[in-house]
């Protein structure tokens, strides 16, 4: 799996989708559902309120590296039956997962966020992996390209990249969540000595 961590906020997610919107992706919600279709977010709006009834996890898929519609598995749970997206069967598609910063006894933390996909995929004509191809790559690539830019703190097996917004939250003495929490002070420092 291709992955990247990045620190973002709210703002920064919308951001993201809109400029994905844009760009010619479908979005749909990456959750459980009642039914066994997906949910498809058509507009910018209705990223924005889904965002803000919760919604973090986002599969975004396009024409140009998108093969095959992704899969959806049936589960129990609780006695009720959902359908979940399996992003590794069919696709190929680009995961994002957004977790908001919140507080936690007098600690303010900023959790880590994930933008993936997956290296190889399951054709549902025959189960059978294969690669997902150069195209989701470079779309993947494409979509990271700002955040690349930004800061980058390291942790002892990964990495993350910082927005700006992330930044000036720092500044406001919230911190980064483990294992890059220690990264915070420096980050905070750098940021101070830029301006």
């Amino acid at each position: 799996m291709a992955e990247a961590n990045w620190f973002i906020t709210e703002v920064d997610l919308r951001e993201l989708l809109q400029k994905a919107l844009g760009a010619g992706y479908r979005i749909s919600l990456n959750k459980n559902f009642k039914q066994p279709n997906q949910v498809r977010l058509e507009d910018a709006e209705s990223c924005v309120q889904s965002i803000k009834r919760g919604e973090h996890a986002f599969l975004l898929e396009r024409d140009d590296f998108t093969r095959y519609p992704i899969g959806l598995r049936e589960i129990t749970k609780e006695g009720n039956r959902y359908w979940y997206p399996r992003a590794k069967e069919g696709g190929p598609a680009i995961e994002v997962y957004y977790f908001s910063p919140f507080e936690k006894a007098g600690r303010k933390v900023i959790p880590c966020s994930l933008i993936s996909y997956h290296e190889k995929i399951l054709n549902p004509a025959n189960n059978r992996e294969e690669p997902a191809g150069a195209a989701v790559k470079k779309a993947f690539s494409g979509l990271l390209g700002e955040l690349t830019r930004a800061k980058k703190v390291k942790a002892v097996h990964s990495s993350a990249n910082l927005s700006p917004r992330v930044l000036d939250m720092l500044a406001l003495g919230w911190e980064l969540a483990a294992p890059y929490a220690i990264q915070a002070s420096d980050a905070r420092r750098n940021k101070a000595s830029a301006s």
